[in-house]
């Protein structure tokens, strides 16, 4: 036996967690996190029109696709069961450093927000 090993993985993955983690979760950096950019669609409610919902549904794909091709990890949450401060939860605790945030007002407007995981800040950018 090794006694200088015992528990290097164990403790290397506590001490990331440590240094990359503040209240609401982990704060991972680009490089690091498995997922880069989270794309949350937002406003869907029983309101809203079938076919603004497909709109909606589309144009996050589409975000989604070409941020593949650029060679972003990103994943879409298009879970309709859950409220969208649920999912901006859920997202932080797991440390993804981007949020994209669109809705039908996003959609009409042809712009959509992004959120940084480590400062907070909200900027409005165009859709295309």
């Amino acid at each position: 036996s090794f006694p200088g090993y015992r528990g290097l993985t164990t403790r290397t993955i506590g001490v990331m967690i440590m240094v990359h983690a503040d209240n609401k979760g982990l704060v991972l950096p680009p490089r690091v996190a498995a997922i880069q950019v989270v794309i949350v669609m937002c406003g869907v409610t029983v309101n809203l029109k079938e076919g603004e919902r497909k709109a909606l549904l589309s144009t996050c794909q589409d975000l989604e696709a070409k941020l593949n091709a650029a060679d972003i990890r990103v994943q879409g949450d298009y879970r309709d069961n859950y409220s969208p401060g649920w999912k901006f939860n859920h997202w932080e605790l797991k440390g993804v450093p981007i949020r994209v945030e669109i809705g039908p007002k996003d959609l009409s407007s042809q712009q959509l927000v992004a959120v940084r995981r480590d400062s907070g800040a909200k900027t409005t950018l165009p859709l295309s």
